[in-house]
């Protein structure tokens, strides 16, 4: 019963389409709150359900008649209102255990580009997969982007899938699911963005994956795994080590460096800054493919521009990368 209560979002004691519609909202970030809705509900113990598919007409109240009573107790069920799987995270730290799997690794071409050029940024697969759903945030420099549409491609990308944010001005959001789900072969295109050009500039340096408003997840199940997106400096499929710039650039807390390898190996990353003192160095062994080192603000002793160096035994790549306190 309390995952039909968490999936009646209008609270309309029904459930349908409209429930779904409200829901996205609120994940895309058009609702910063459920209008007709609260965050949670909460059910009482001592209540008995007639019908756990049609639980409505729940008691959310216990009287007492007095404080003074030795019975006192007062026990609820807390149900997250839109949380269909239980799966809302209540308290998090630095301890807890992340439920999310290995990256899924989102690519497209880093293109410079000229004032007036339509701008494509393709959100093409690393891996052979299946998947039911997405949701991720981008966050674009409206001073040389100015957002044009969206081409579906695999996936079919409607109105009601993405929002064009105006607080804060140059975010996106974007939410798409099917029960019948996805089965994508490497490399194909899931959709196109497509922005016209306000300046001179180059893609990776305009435009980003944000944790904002709605993290990057893809969705297989109960699975879940973080969506990382990669600019590749060719259109081609790179056979030799590469290293892509790091997301997201500028940064202020955590940023990620992937980098392909063609063979499993040790790879070494070494921060500097513009002075040339060494910040910060990782090493570690990586299997073939894609992988990725996570950088924390906390563990570098500088701000502004910095480099990074990632390299293995017989090749070496070295990036620039922004980091703002």
């Amino acid at each position: 019963p309390y995952e039909v209560i968490a999936a009646d979002i209008n609270k309309d004691e029904k459930l349908d389409g409209i429930d779904l519609v409200e829901l996205r909202k609120l994940i895309l970030g058009i609702y910063s709150e459920l209008p007709q809705n609260d965050s949670w509900v909460f059910v009482s113990d001592n209540h008995e359900f007639a019908d756990i598919y049609s639980p409505w007409g729940y008691s959310d109240k216990i009287i007492k008649s007095s404080i003074l009573s030795a019975d006192i107790e007062a026990d609820f069920t807390a149900v997250k209102v839109g949380d269909v799987n239980v799966s809302a995270e209540l308290f998090t730290d630095d301890n807890s255990v992340d439920r999310r799997s290995a990256s899924v690794y989102i690519s497209g071409q880093n293109v410079t580009f000229k004032k007036g050029d339509l701008v494509a940024v393709p959100f093409q697969v690393e891996e052979a997969m299946n998947f039911d759903g997405f949701q991720f945030t981008i966050e674009f420099d409206i001073s040389t982007l100015l957002f044009e549409g969206v081409d579906s491609d695999v996936v079919p990308m409607r109105d009601k899938n993405f929002a064009l944010l105006n607080n804060p001005v140059g975010t996106m959001t974007f939410s798409h699911h099917d029960i019948s789900g996805y089965e994508i072969e490497k490399g194909d295109n899931l959709f196109t963005i497509y922005f016209e050009a306000l300046a001179n500039g180059e893609l990776s340096e305009g435009i980003t994956l944000s944790q904002s408003i709605a993290r990057p997840e893809f969705y297989s199940g109960s699975d879940i795994r973080t969506m990382d997106y990669i600019f590749r400096e060719s259109a081609a499929e790179n056979t030799e080590f590469e290293v892509f710039q790091n997301q997201p650039n500028p940064f202020s807390e955590l940023t990620k460096v992937a980098f392909y390898t063609p063979t499993t190996q040790e790879v070494n990353l070494t921060v500097f800054n513009v002075a040339g003192k060494v910040l910060l160095q990782q090493s570690a062994s990586f299997n073939k493919g894609i992988n990725e080192f996570t950088i924390e603000s906390a563990g570098l002793e500088s701000e502004g521009l910095l480099i990074y160096r990632v390299e293995t035994e017989d090749a070496s790549v070295t990036h620039k990368m922004i980091l703002l306190r």
